[in-house]
């Protein structure tokens, strides 16, 4: 078990199965990153609702 303050990055997760519990903004984008490497699960209590990270062509958390 690991807290989303203390992961560094995939690698340490490569060719593991991984469950990202939470679908929060920091559980979304630590489970994108760990699908590169990994079998990466995202798992909450409601469907997650995804919206586009640049519209009109800026970033939605400029």
């Amino acid at each position: 078990m690991l807290h989303a303050s203390e992961c560094r990055g995939p690698q340490a997760f490569t060719g593991q199965r991984v469950i990202v519990v939470g679908a929060g903004n920091a559980a979304v984008q630590i489970a994108v990153e760990l699908a590169s490497a990994a079998g990466a699960t995202l798992a909450g209590r409601t469907p997650v609702k995804f919206a586009p990270q640049r519209i009109l062509g800026r970033d939605m958390h400029f």
